[in-house]
């Protein structure tokens, strides 16, 4: 997040404020639909800047995991920090993350991955009913994690994460 605008303030919760709900969402194709929320990172990306310039381990494991699921027929976009308009590379939609409430309000999105951010949660989960957070990191003591029927699982790096992730949430 790089936005002069949004520096003072998290970027969740800006978007949460646009958020509007439509009655009327499309399909974008006749296979799932699988959407990737990953709004981090040191400068603007999309999925070439893997092959370009090279991106640090959550923006990887979204370029590579969309990448995956694409080639095997699903239908996937990846929410990321880069600006306009949507770009398309080895399978996957790029947008941006500024465009989450209005792409949510008006598509039809079978399952998200939130990376890193749990925050992100609530807001997605008025559109979508399977939302997977990914960890990256550790969290720290004052950190949440949304406890809501959206949330359909949680992924960390390794056995000795989840159980420190256990430890300050013991759902």
């Amino acid at each position: 997040w790089q936005r002069k605008e949004l520096l003072a303030g998290s970027p969740v919760f800006f978007l949460m404020n646009k958020v509007r709900v439509s009655p009327q969402r499309s399909r974008l194709s006749d296979a799932p639909t699988i959407l990737f929320v990953s709004p981090g990172g040191w400068t603007e990306w999309w999925g070439e800047s893997l092959e370009s310039a090279g991106l640090g381990g959550s923006e990887n494991f979204a370029v590579t995991h969309a990448e995956e699921l694409a080639k095997i027929g699903y239908y996937v976009i990846v929410a990321s920090n880069f600006a306009e308009p949507p770009k398309y590379h080895n399978g996957v939609v790029y947008i941006s993350s500024f465009s989450l409430p209005d792409f949510l309000a008006d598509v039809v999105v079978d399952v998200c991955f939130v990376n890193r951010y749990p925050e992100y949660v609530p807001f997605i989960a008025r559109h979508v009913s399977k939302i997977y957070l990914v960890l990256h990191d550790l969290l720290l003591n004052d950190s949440f994690m949304p406890v809501m029927p959206q949330l359909t699982g949680v992924l960390c790096l390794s056995n000795w994460h989840m159980d420190f992730v256990g430890i300050l949430f013991p759902f």
